[in-house]
């Protein structure tokens, strides 16, 4: 559990940074804790499509 929360809050505070919100950052975060990946999203105020990823194969 507390690794899972632990990869919430960093990927939370990652796409925060990229000027998301905090309901778009907040599902993002919990799909990237679940799956490793947090699929492609709008980032950056609208300039950029972005993801985050573990790198391990899930």
């Amino acid at each position: 559990m507390q690794n899972f929360l632990r990869k919430w809050l960093w990927a939370y505070q990652k796409i925060r940074s990229w000027e998301c919100g905090q309901l778009k950052s907040a599902y993002r975060a919990l799909v990237y804790a679940l799956r490793g990946h947090s699929g492609y999203f709008f980032s950056h105020g609208g300039r950029r499509k972005s993801c985050i990823h573990s790198g391990e194969e899930v």
